[in-house]
This record gives C-alpha cells, structure tokens and sequence, in this order.
C-alpha cells in the first residue's frame, strides 16, 4: 500500500506527457451555435503550439458549452473579440466533431489590448 501512491503518481505523469493541447494567436472569423455547442474559428494568426486534432493550418477552431458559467465568460470575451476586430489568444483541449469538423474544446482565451 505504501508503493501505491508513487506507482499512481509516476503513471499519472506518463500519460499526461502524451496530453498536450494546441493555442493559436489571431482574430475571432466566426461564432456558431449548433447542436448544443457554441462553435469559434479563429484565424488571421499563427500557432504557439499546432498539436491539434483538428488537422487545420491556418486556423483553429474551438467548441464550448454555453450551459456553463466558465463557458458563458469565455463566449463573451469571443464575441467582445469578433465585435471589435481584437487579437485573442486561446487554447485548445479535448477534441468533438462539429458543423466544420473537429474542434477543440475552447480551455482558456486571452483578449489582447
């Protein structure tokens, strides 16, 4: 029982190594609902880090759910950023299939200026 704790613990760091996330810096082009989901493409930019599931090049698209509080202050920053042509950075998680394809979950967003 007293080697269960470090085994878990090195297990847990192992399988984190192969988790990483995508971020991309660059414009809100779209803010889509569908299906329960709220849909945002942001391109015009670059990648910090371009592991992403969703095989883009030029862009990123995301996915949040607009039943949760975090989500809901997420989408009002997308929308603040596509209403007024601003610089976001955002980061990318878990992947689900979309209206244009898969997308990553939308896991933080920065407003830029």
């Amino acid at each position: 029982m007293v080697l269960l704790k470090p085994v878990f613990t090195v297990v847990m760091l192992l399988l984190s190594v192969g988790a990483s996330s995508s971020s991309y810096q660059g414009k809100v082009k779209s803010v889509f609902a569908y299906s329960g989901k709220v849909f945002i493409t942001v391109g015009a930019g670059s990648f910090d880090n371009s592991n992403t599931c969703t095989g883009q090049t030029a862009g990123l698209t995301l996915w949040l759910d607009p039943a949760s509080e975090y989500d809901k202050v997420m989408l009002s920053l997308a929308l603040t950023a596509k209403v007024t042509d601003k610089l976001v950075w955002v980061a990318g998680g878990s992947c689900s299939s979309g209206p244009f394809g898969q997308a990553e979950r939308l896991s933080s967003i920065d407003l830029k200026g």
